[in-house]
């Protein structure tokens, strides 16, 4: 999220990890629940890690969608906008990316910058439940309903390409399909199939969310000297890219009023 630190007091956000048996496919639960009592929206921006993510919602519409709604969000290639207002709730699964794939046999891309409804008794019935735990329970039984496919044994491989791609200063396609002996095509397409998105376009992300960790936790950074070291050909590169990714240049983000937490 840009300028997390402003989020806490607008809405509750929690996590919990998923059960053994999930934990290959999920990285944790989520909820969000907010009461602004206030004339305005509040907006709330956010550079998306390229997940799925299955929601139980409840509030003003949104995402041109009536509410309460059940939903899956496709990976988002944009910078992902909405307004807040009212009071409301989205209690959700994040999928590990690849793994909605995996478990449903729906290609990812056909998702991918789109949200559309869910038909799932189970996240249906979050609406009804009376506490955080009866709704806890009834996303564990929602995910365990997604699976209508048996592993066809590619997670794995694009898990390990995912991984590669987010804990190593990778810039270019071909590094990645070396790693991995595999061609540029398979890489590309094993992402585009499971993730959603192109192999170039997952570095770009990735090292975009690098470079946003190391400005919060240095504003007075050489974004010069970080642009090179995080694979851009020079900070005109970068600012092009961040800007394009946030509404803003890199410059005008550390140089707010509001400093990153």
């Amino acid at each position: 999220m840009l300028r997390p630190e402003n989020a806490g007091a607008v809405f509750e956000l929690r996590t919990a990890p998923p059960p053994e048996r999930l934990a290959r496919y999920i990285d944790w639960f989520w909820s969000a629940r907010w009461d602004l009592r206030v004339p305005q929206p509040w907006p709330a921006h956010v550079i998306s890690y390229p997940s799925v993510h299955v929601t139980a919602e409840a509030g003003a519409a949104r995402y041109g969608q009536a509410m309460p709604a059940e939903l899956v969000h496709g990976v988002v290639t944009r910078r992902f906008d909405i307004d807040l207002s009212g009071t409301g709730y989205s209690y959700g699964i994040r999928f590990a990316p690849g793994a909605f794939t995996a478990l449903t046999g729906k290609p990812a891309h056909v998702l991918t910058d789109r949200v559309v409804r869910l038909r799932n008794p189970a996240l249906s019935a979050l609406h009804d439940c009376g506490d955080d735990e009866a709704r806890l329970a009834s996303l564990i039984t929602a995910a365990d309903a997604l699976r209508v496919t048996k592993d066809d044994g590619h997670l794995d491989q694009v898990a390990a390409l995912v991984a590669d791609i987010r804990s190593s200063p990778v810039t270019a396609v071909a590094q990645i399909a070396v790693r991995h002996a595999l061609s540029e095509r398979s890489v590309q397409r094993l992402l585009r199939t499971y993730v959603g998105v192109g192999a170039q376009w997952m570095i770009r992300r990735c090292r975009l969310h690098d470079a946003l960790a190391e400005m919060h936790e240095n504003p007075v950074l050489q974004l010069a000297e970080l642009a090179t070291r995080l694979g851009w050909y020079d900070q005109a590169h970068f600012t092009r890219d961040f800007t394009a990714a946030t509404g803003t240049s890199p410059h005008a983000y550390l140089t707010r009023d509001v400093r990153p937490a």
